[in-house]
């Protein structure tokens, strides 16, 4: 399922191509010397620079408008590129602030497995990559190192053999390098995307496929893998919506890896949980995995030596259990608002977008009901749970929260499908009034920090 279109008709010309790349050279060239390492000459056989030019914003302008002979970044080079050393070190920082990566990484004895990846020298393209994305946007940098290390603990627990984890580490840590292609703002929006930058988000993987297959070392199953690292088994992926076996188990490593780095930065962080926690967002979230990299994380996590979080034993517990009982409340009005929305949408035409958003709030739905979110044995439970609450009741009350926060997830998902669907150009002709009462609706009111 592609939301809403395919990413092809979005993919950059190659003038765009070196246009967007040539905007992070030059804020690369802020930093550190960035200039051409031979005269460069257009399509035309017009020398557009000098060997030895400076690459900044006077530069940029001039370069923007012309197709190169060769691809630009193979004509350039920076003072100082990312070497593997590098890399480790920021690594062994990253465990200094999250504890439980660590723990991890010692407890499972990955030391030497995860730095043999890095004992070669970067390819010259690769690295100046590499030295650009950590430039222009370390937080991106920071997730994609967590991501390469979790896929090469999913790989070494798949029983991969050492040269096969490092090509996983390898892809992995440059599996979002097509950003670079791509118009800058796609990496510095913080909100939601609009429709037009979700369409060109998409095609991140295409570009990422198409840079990294030109770089030597790199085999085709690492640029396939890159490609596919936001492909679901169940469909609902991008960029092809490829489905279950069409999909190799590097790229659904990379997926699952990719899930889980997003999770443990971006959600767990300021809540001070671990990556032990991830356990819910796999129960949910297992169909959209191939089963043995699933079964492999759930591995990982009950090898890693970590406790599940629990919520802080200091929070007001009466307030809590009562915001969780609305919250619950709010999850089975929104499974009725769910239904309503595909009633509604039997009287609509068959199309495209139909059958995606049909599909994607099906898919909701079922993991509403898997999850055992919707029952109401749960409001029972939290009014039991005593003052003060003992200490399994605080991990299961943390658990709670996590899977509440999933669906959170899951809903913006939905709305994005059903947003999609409401564009005018898919319902010329049509009412969807109900749809815009319904859209407004699928949203949660509460707002709860448990921990």
């Amino acid at each position: 399922m592609t939301i809403p279109t395919p990413c092809d008709t979005t993919i950059p010309s190659e003038t765009d191509h070196s246009a967007n790349y040539l905007e992070f050279l030059v804020k690369v060239g802020e930093r550190q010397a960035v200039v051409t390492n031979q005269d460069i000459y257009n399509q035309k056989g017009a020398l557009i620079a000098r060997q030895g030019a400076a690459v900044d914003r006077e530069f940029s302008r001039k370069l923007a408008l012309h197709k190169l002979v060769k691809p630009l970044e193979d004509q350039i080079d920076l003072a100082k590129l990312l070497t593997g050393a590098d890399i480790l070190s920021q690594f062994e920082r990253m465990c200094q602030s999250l504890p439980d990566v660590n723990s991890m990484h010692r407890h499972l004895g990955f030391q030497e497995v995860f730095a043999a990846a890095f004992t070669s020298r970067f390819p010259r393209v690769l690295a100046q990559k590499l030295t650009v994305l950590q430039h222009v946007n370390s937080a991106v940098m920071e997730q994609d190192l967590l991501c390469a290390w979790l896929a090469g603990l999913l790989a070494q627990e798949m029983n991969f053999a050492e040269n096969k984890i490092q090509a996983v580490i390898l892809a992995a840590l440059c599996r979002d390098l097509g950003f670079l292609h791509l118009s800058p703002d796609l990496m510095d929006t913080q909100d939601r995307y609009t429709e037009q930058q979700w369409r060109a988000m998409q095609c991140h993987v295409v570009v990422g496929k198409m840079m990294i297959l030109r770089i030597p070392g790199i085999s085709t199953d690492q640029a396939e893998a890159i490609l596919e690292h936001h492909e679901r088994v169940d469909g609902s992926g991008y960029p092809a919506t490829k489905t279950g076996e069409q999909l190799g188990p590097m790229g659904q490593i990379l997926a699952l890896a990719d899930a889980l780095a997003a999770i443990r930065i971006k959600k767990f962080q300021a809540k001070g949980r671990n990556l032990r926690d991830a356990r819910v967002f796999l129960q949910i979230n297992e169909v959209g995995f191939q089963s043995k990299v699933v079964q492999a994380a759930f591995s990982l996590l009950r090898h890693s030596a970590l406790e599940p979080s629990p919520v802080a034993s200091q929070l007001n517990i009466s307030q809590l259990k009562t915001t969780l009982e609305s919250q619950l409340a709010e999850m089975r009005d929104i499974d009725e608002h769910l239904l309503q929305v595909l009633n509604l949408l039997i009287a609509y035409p068959i199309t495209k977008e139909k059958r995606e958003l049909f599909q994607g709030i099906s898919e909701v739905l079922i993991l509403f009901k898997r999850s055992g979110v919707l029952r109401l044995d749960l409001v029972q439970w939290l009014q039991t749970v005593a003052e003060p609450p003992s200490p399994q009741d605080l991990v299961d009350l943390g658990e709670m929260e996590l899977m509440i926060t999933e669906f959170q997830w899951q809903l913006t998902k939905v709305r994005r499908y059903l947003e999609s669907f409401l564009n005018p150009e898919f319902l010329t002709g049509l009412r969807p009034e109900e749809f815009l009462v319904l859209l407004k609706k699928l949203q949660f009111e509460q707002s709860v920090i448990l921990s």
